[in-house]
């Protein structure tokens, strides 16, 4: 049995393509008749290895089951659950927003504004920013002194602050 395993995981290295491949194959060895398996001359190889043949065609199906389960679940709901439980920590983070962000983003909420000039030198901004309540959305600043830049609010937060305006107070 300890022989077996590196050679099961030799074959989820192999990839998908040859593993189709070996299903294949094997499922011909399994259901073609016998007439068929004797004119192509696999009738030897077929009766000496049925065994090995089967469990190739099983673990095949369970290998290409479980590959596609995975890919179902990386691409639909793992994106899925993964924004859902981004929102969830954002939406936290709302609430735990001290004075000076609470009046940052007070500015969008009660101009009825997505963007704003904001400085890159505040430290405000830069921590919102990496915090994701705001993104920079252009390279080109307007004054060179106190670079600021323009910033807009993520949807996310437009969203939340204006459902949630007593979070900025």
């Amino acid at each position: 049995m300890t022989e077996l395993i590196p050679k099961i995981k030799d074959w989820v290295n192999l990839g998908v393509v040859p593993v189709i491949g070996l299903l294949i194959f094997s499922s011909l060895l399994i259901f073609l008749p016998e007439s068929t398996i004797q004119d192509v001359g696999l009738e030897a190889l077929s009766k000496e290895y049925k065994v090995h043949i089967g469990l190739v065609f099983l673990f095949s199906i369970a290998f290409l089951v479980a590959y596609s389960l995975n890919a179902i679940w990386s691409v639909f709901l793992g994106t899925w659950l993964r924004e859902k439980a981004s929102l969830y920590f954002l939406k936290k983070e709302a609430n735990d927003l001290t004075e000076e962000e609470k009046e940052l983003l007070k500015g969008f909420v009660e101009n009825r504004t997505r963007s704003m000039n904001l400085s890159m030198k505040n430290g405000v901004v830069l921590g919102l920013e990496k915090r994701q309540f705001i993104i920079r959305t252009g390279n080109l600043g307007t004054d060179a002194l106190s670079m600021s830049f323009p910033y807009a609010i993520q949807p996310w937060a437009w969203e939340y602050l204006n459902k949630h305006p007593e979070l900025l107070e």
